[in-house]
């Protein structure tokens, strides 16, 4: 029968099991200059009235790294499974005295958690059905290989490892992973919320995924997201530049090479195919990658079996999950002979798109809040002030083309961080675009201008910029429809009422028109709420350096509604920078009341205001 492909995750096979042919066509194990790497040993037994079989199970997987224990007869093992428990029990279907399904009830009923492969010399479609039903994890014919046998334990020890994890998690013995310590994936963009939510998804499989997207749009996030998510979570996750190695030395760095390979090769070095055992590759621009490589890549992926640059044997049987990347057309990289067919539908189990930063405006202001923040901390602290974008600087970066993507505005908020003035108002010249015309004469008195302005155009609407270009139809519509449009909210000042008006975060008009023209009423209230509250929390906790009290006072309202409304936008607060990460939202019936009473108690005057 058909068997996936894995390998013992609680060992680190670097040589350690090495297989060749016997007179008899049968692999036998032998033994490499490198001991095996033992992370946890699990306990296996072996009953088979063959010596012979017995023994080489026996010598192959205590070269593995599992502790092994053997049983010529069904009665000794009936024993042995009544009086201590075992991980993983290779069992003899057919067995004198004692029957191989009696064996397989007894170790099930001792130890919930045991795997029970059954093995049998006669193997037929009742018997494998019977074994099955009566709760026997595989079903191994006989005679199988060396490496047949390491896969096929190794996948039942990581099937282990992951109940483990999660039997510690809940009961607390272990903790899992705080959400500060998560990825940061911030934006409201439809087409990004899609591509996050299949990430979610297929992060709880072990399905290969093909992620396509621009330069600098964030795919390794993505990938790293996919590997915090899983089940592998506590394994490695290395990444791979196929483009920036030269062949001899990239097939060296991911399937390693044995002593005398070539010259400068002095000892025995494991690849990063053996070092991501148990984990995630990440395969960054694969369509870089040579197509000699390529075809040996396809046979990891097929069987799991990875053969050293001058080895003429299995080295090390793995279990790897691959996660592709390109910001290409692999289509066309296809077509053009330059990436094998075989390889990118092995690849591309789950294809992933994400979309490019100005196809998602409305994402630009709360990524440029956060970078502020973060870099800010890290390069000035947190005792002195931080600095805020003026609405013309938001304005500026929505318009902005972003050919680099995150990656461009990254790098631009960061010069910022550094260069700027604590406190200061940071305007578009600051960003290195050109001044906001709506501010160019604010300065100056009327007395003293040169030449009268034009009469402005009370009716004009709101400036949008060109990243979000808007029918002049549905312009005009808007404009017929809506009355005069009200002035923007001072950044400080007083209230009509005399009060004193906190700051008001910048407004993003490209989202707003968009959404309006796009969605219905209530989607895009809705959308507009939630874009305002995140973008006002990254002002808020920002300006009141990361003390939530002094936030909540700013805000005008209590810590708890506070904690509400980051909580409903999935943040919180990092304890050692002061700015605000988003969280994987674990919301339940009790969040989705307590959300609601909270919209009373979260509105305020100076919210109103």
């Amino acid at each position: 029968m058909a068997l996936p492909i894995a390998a013992a995750p609680f060992v680190r096979m670097h040589g350690a099991a090495r297989t060749v042919a016997r007179d008899d066509g049968r692999a036998r194990p032998t033994t490499s200059a490198e001991p095996a790497v033992v992370a946890g040993r699990l306990r296996v037994l072996v009953v088979d009235d063959d010596a012979a079989l017995r023994s080489t199970c026996s010598s192959l997987l205590k070269l593995s790294g599992y502790d092994v224990t053997l049983a010529s007869r069904g009665q000794e093992a009936l024993d042995l499974l009544r009086r201590c428990g075992y991980d993983i029990v290779l069992v003899d279907l057919h067995m004198t005295h004692v029957d191989g399904l009696a064996l397989l009830r007894t170790a099930l009923a001792t130890r919930r958690d045991t795997v029970v492969i059954v093995m049998t010399d006669n193997p037929s479609l009742d018997s494998c059905i019977e074994a099955l039903r009566e709760g026997a994890w595989d079903y191994l014919p006989k005679p199988f290989s060396a490496a047949h046998l390491q896969i096929l334990v190794g996948r039942a020890a990581h099937t282990l490892q992951i109940a483990h994890q999660a039997r510690d998690i809940e009961s607390g013995a272990t903790e899992a992973p705080s959400p500060s310590e998560a990825l940061t994936l911030l934006g409201t963009a439809p087409a990004f919320r899609r591509t996050i939510e299949l990430a979610k998804k297929v992060a709880q499989t072990d399905a290969s995924v093909f992620i396509t997207g621009e330069s600098g749009s964030g795919k390794e996030l993505i990938a790293q997201y996919i590997h915090r998510q899983s089940s592998r979570a506590g394994q490695p996750f290395i990444a791979v530049n196929c483009a920036a190695l030269p062949e001899a030395l990239l097939e060296s760095e991911m399937f390693g090479h044995r002593k005398g390979a070539f010259t400068g090769a002095v000892r025995d070095k494991p690849g990063l195919l053996e070092a991501a055992h148990g984990g995630t590759l990440f395969l960054d621009e694969l369509i870089e990658m040579p197509k000699s490589i390529q075809a040996k890549l396809l046979r990891v992926l097929q069987d799991g079996i990875v053969r050293r640059v001058g080895s003429e044997a299995t080295d090390a049987v793995v279990d790897v999950r691959f996660i592709a990347a390109t910001n290409g057309d692999p289509e066309a990289s296809i077509a053009a002979g330059a990436l094998r067919e075989d390889l990118y539908y092995r690849l591309c189990v789950v294809p992933l798109v994400v979309p490019p930063l100005r196809e998602r405006p409305e994402d630009i202001p709360p990524l440029a809040e956060y970078f502020l923040a973060a870099y800010w901390s890290r390069h000035r602290g947190r005792q002195a002030t931080f600095p805020r974008f003026s609405d013309g600087a938001i304005r500026a970066l929505v318009a902005n083309s972003w050919r680099g993507n995150v990656r461009e505005l990254q790098n631009l908020i960061e010069k910022v961080a550094v260069v700027a003035e604590p406190g200061t108002l940071i305007r578009p010249q600051d960003l290195g675009f050109a001044p906001d015309p709506a501010s160019v004469a604010e300065p100056e008195p009327m007395s003293e201008v040169a030449s009268p302005a034009p009469e402005p155009d009370m009716s004009a609407p709101v400036d949008v910029p060109a990243a979000v270009p808007v029918p002049d139809a549905a312009t005009t519509a808007l404009q017929d429809a809506a009355p005069a449009p009200a002035p923007v909210a001072p950044t400080s000042g007083a209230t009509s009422d005399g009060g004193q008006l906190p700051p008001a975060p910048d407004a993003n008009p490209a989202s707003l028109i968009a959404t309006l023209l796009e969605e219905s009423y209530h989607a895009a209230r809705d959308r507009v709420i939630q874009q305002f509250e995140m973008q006002y929390l990254l002002w808020l906790v920002n300006r009141a350096q990361g003390n939530l009290a002094e936030a909540a006072r700013i805000a005008g309202v209590n810590r708890t509604t506070l904690y509400r409304m980051m909580e409903r936008n999935g943040l919180q607060r990092a304890p050692s920078l002061g700015w605000l990460t988003e969280v994987e939202a674990h919301e339940s019936s009790e969040h989705h009341d307590s959300d609601a009473r909270s919209v009373a108690a979260s509105s305020s005057p100076a919210s109103d205001a």
